[in-house]
């Protein structure tokens, strides 16, 4: 089963680095854009939060937390700059 994978670009499901490239490139741009006590949520696989979790952390972002989706998965990592 395909489920929305179907509709996702093609840079979304090669990304470098395990997937992880965009997300690091994300996480520390945005600290640029962010409020001085903003959020940064990011959504990623069901495999990567402890290595979201690092990015966050290795980026200086505090209050990181993890959250699982629906079906039970660690699906939306989220911290304060």
């Amino acid at each position: 089963q395909q489920g929305d994978v179907r509709f996702e670009p093609l840079s979304a499901l090669s990304a470098k680095q395990n997937g992880l490239a965009d997300i690091i490139n994300i996480v520390k741009q945005a600290k640029n854009f962010l409020h001085p006590t903003g959020w940064l949520l990011i959504e990623h696989g069901y495999n990567q939060a402890e290595q979201v979790q690092t990015i966050f952390q290795q980026s200086g972002y505090n209050e990181i937390e993890t959250r699982k989706d629906y079906n039970q998965q660690p699906r939306i990592t989220f911290g304060k700059k």
